[in-house]
């Protein structure tokens, strides 16, 4: 269950966007750092930052209601570039430091940004739009 689309804000986003309140959105900025992890966490269990045991690193583990309330409030791009590292902060064989850049026919651009190698760390989300910057 994607469960953060009750939370109180995002649902109060939703509805700005919804309502054509902030007009057409224009870009989006997501930085999701918060995540930070260190080596004796994956050491913790054999299965983390593992592709058979978690299927994948921070998109996957960390990042999968950011990803769903990213689509949820903004919709699905049109085309996706995206850049991620393995083990480029933790011995690791999955991606713990992305940035992805997506592109929406309208002429929005949005860039997310996740890893688990930085601390603190923060969880930003800006939304530049016609009526709001």
């Amino acid at each position: 269950m994607f469960n953060m689309r009750t939370n109180a804000v995002f649902k109060k986003v939703k509805d700005l966007i919804d309502s054509g309140e902030l007009g057409e959105v224009r870009r989006v900025h997501w930085e999701v750092t918060n995540w930070f992890r260190t080596n004796y966490y994956y050491a913790t269990g054999g299965w983390r930052g593992t592709w058979k045991g978690e299927g994948g690193g921070v998109l996957m583990n960390q990042c999968p209601h950011n990803l769903d309330l990213f689509q949820w409030l903004f919709g699905m791009p049109q085309r996706v570039r995206g850049f991620c590292q393995f083990g480029r902060f933790h011995e690791i064989e999955v991606e713990d430091d992305v940035t992805a850049v997506f592109q929406y026919d309208n002429g929005t651009t949005a860039t997310f940004v996740t890893s688990t190698g930085e601390a603190p760390g923060r969880n930003v989300l800006e939304i530049s739009a016609r009526r709001a910057a």
